[in-house]
């Protein structure tokens, strides 16, 4: 999964478009919250904080860039 957030990131020096951001990062954060599974599993509650911790930083940043999106189409207001 982390290989195709990479592929959606692409090498160009600009910023990714609202929507491959969105996408990439929902990626990131499915890597995250299997990572915090497992840890859960292994019994690991500190680790299981900070993989979730990541995970829900991300969700916000996908979040803002799929708002970005609709704002770029016009479905709503910056």
């Amino acid at each position: 999964m982390e290989r195709t957030a990479l592929q959606l990131m692409g090498t160009d020096d600009e910023p990714p478009p609202p929507g491959r951001a969105a996408a990439m990062a929902a990626v990131v954060a499915a890597c995250d919250l299997h990572n915090a599974q497992l840890l859960a599993d292994r019994g690991d509650p500190e680790r299981v904080r900070q993989a979730l911790n990541r995970a829900e930083g991300t969700v916000a940043d996908m979040l803002r860039d799929m708002h970005a999106l609709r704002a770029e189409i016009g479905d709503v207001q910056e």
